[in-house]
């Protein structure tokens, strides 16, 4: 497995919800720059009839050694664990269906 480029949040610093001057919005997309955001995603969203827009800012990035051995190693657990537990539900069938 080789490493990922991942998406980490960046902490929410606008509120663009009722509309913003393009100098504040050049003012807000500086300021998250400055705290490492590299992409923001603009997602389109509906509750109780009303649409509005989800925007959240990230830093995307190529994960860094100790991130992708942590991935793998919950990667490996993950698998571990189902593992033993087709394992069990094996072991449990031939018990129910290999009766004399």
């Amino acid at each position: 497995m080789k490493k990922i480029t991942r998406l980490f949040e960046v902490e929410k610093v606008t509120d663009w919800t009722y509309g913003i001057d393009i100098s504040e919005l050049r003012e807000d997309l500086d300021r998250l720059e400055k705290l490492g955001a590299t992409y923001i995603d603009i997602e389109p969203e509906e509750s109780y009839g009303c649409a509005y827009v989800d925007i959240i800012a990230y830093a995307k990035r190529e994960e860094t050694d100790e991130e992708y051995i942590q991935r793998l190693e919950n990667e490996q657990k993950r698998m571990d664990d189902l593992k033993q537990r087709e394992l069990e539900q094996l072991r449990m069938l031939q018990e129910k269906y290999q009766k004399p």
